[in-house]
């Protein structure tokens, strides 16, 4: 069994602590592992990165100590750090369209990042801000650095502390001087991969092994498995699979070109103006109507429902006295789920079923990458391949136009899909 590190602490609700379900490489037996400090501290963090990377058989760096400087300051005369990241927290909410429906997936990435960089200052939440300095920004950036993150990720996370800095400076929240500094010691010392060989490059993503991900798709349930089955053979991406629903879907090819039309309503470069088409071939439409047949929630607006997957799982631990799934999830009244799934959500209930057949570790992304070796390796090769997944240029393609070549998309799903 392949052992598997978590990339990040859970919250403990109860304790406000954060901690991680490892398994017992000897036994089987899972045990749970608590860090030190508050959930989200700076200990904690500290506490599970050394753990990490203990785990992982990698030296653990010393955290760099802060200066004097770094010290509560006696009098705050000035809007503290922890002002300045809440007012800022509430701009790019406004601005990134939270918790309205016209909001895209780029909004919802803009915001995670934001509040992940914005972490980075909790040791200085009650400094004022024009005390805030460019040693500080540098120790910042070594707590990621110590974390075994690429110079792409560290960067962007400092780019956005400085963006914040000069969106204090607009304001009048701080003086223009502390901004200009902070710009300056960013770009002059901004992380390179040819400069910093030490820190690694980004992940590279691989595409996730085809015979786990058989056995996971037949050991999921029904509506779980048909969205492996969805997303393998077409490799779409995990959020327009979790968003998919009938009236996208454009049935009138297939007598002509064996093809169904999927147009997600959102999507991830939607708001920069582009669409996308996915074209389902016979696998994915087969997958499709053998899952209409059984599900239980015909009227539901979208086609995959956490709901049903939730009552499959107990209708088949015999957690309910109902003959059939559809006759216990009508008899269930709880609908504290969300109508849709979640990208986290989807993946979760796959890791679900890998943790339960003892499958190895890898995420529904990783079937876009199965589907794009499929291409690549196929007569229609990159070019295929872009088509298909919607690339905007044979380089994205490659590593993993403009305007997608959907009758060349439907042509290869139609052979391959």
């Amino acid at each position: 069994m392949n052992k598997q590190i978590p990339e990040r602490p859970q919250l403990h609700k109860t304790k406000n602590r954060g901690y991680v379900r490892t398994r017992c490489e000897q036994t089987g037996k899972r045990k749970t592992k608590y860090f030190k400090g508050e959930f989200g501290s700076v200990q904690m963090w500290d506490d599970f990165n050394a753990w990490r990377r203990r785990e992982m058989g990698q030296r653990v760096p010393e955290r760099p100590t802060l200066d004097q400087a770094a010290r509560r300051p006696a009098v705050a005369t000035a809007s503290t750090i922890y002002e300045l990241c809440s007012m800022f927290m509430a701009e790019v909410l406004q601005d990134r369209r939270h918790g309205r429906e016209d909001q895209t997936l780029a909004d919802r990435a803009e915001i995670t990042h934001t509040k992940l960089a914005l972490r980075l200052l909790t040791p200085y939440a009650d400094m004022a801000v024009d005390d805030f300095k460019t040693a500080h920004l540098a120790l910042a950036r070594e707590t990621e650095i110590a974390m075994g993150n690429s110079c792409k990720t560290i960067n962007g996370k400092i780019q956005k502390i400085v963006r914040m800095f000069r969106h204090a400076a607009a304001e009048e929240i701080c003086t223009g001087e502390t901004w200009k500094r902070l710009e300056a010691w960013y770009k002059d010392k901004k992380l390179t991969p040819k400069k910093n060989k030490s820190i690694p490059g980004p992940r590279k993503v691989h595409a996730a092994p085809l015979s786990d991900v058989l056995a996971v798709a037949a050991a999921a349930p029904p509506t779980i498995s048909c969205m492996i089955t969805v997303q393998s053979t077409t490799g779409m991406r995990s959020a327009n699979v979790c968003s998919m629903s009938w009236d996208r879907i454009d049935q009138s090819l297939y007598k002509k070109q064996g093809v169904w039309k999927y147009t997600p309503e959102r999507h991830k470069t939607s708001d920069a103006g582009h669409s996308l088409t996915v074209f389902l071939g016979p696998q994915a439409i087969q997958a499709i109507l053998d899952y209409e047949k059984i599900r239980p929630d015909k009227n539901h607006p979208f086609l995959f429902n956490p709901r049903a997957t939730r009552c499959y799982r107990y209708f088949k631990q015999q957690k309910t006295q109902a003959k059939t799934w559809r006759q216990y999830y009508q008899l269930s009244t709880k609908t504290d789920l969300n109508q849709v799934f979640s990208t986290k959500s989807y993946c979760d209930a796959v890791q679900r079923v890998q943790r339960k057949i003892g499958s190895s570790h890898w995420t529904p992304h990783q079937l876009r990458h199965l589907h794009n070796e499929r291409l690549v390796e196929s007569q229609y090769g990159d070019s295929g391949a872009a088509a298909v997944l919607g690339h905007n240029s044979l380089e994205m393609t490659r590593n993993y136009s403009k305007s997608q070549d959907e009758s060349l998309a439907a042509t290869v799903q139609r052979m391959l899909g």
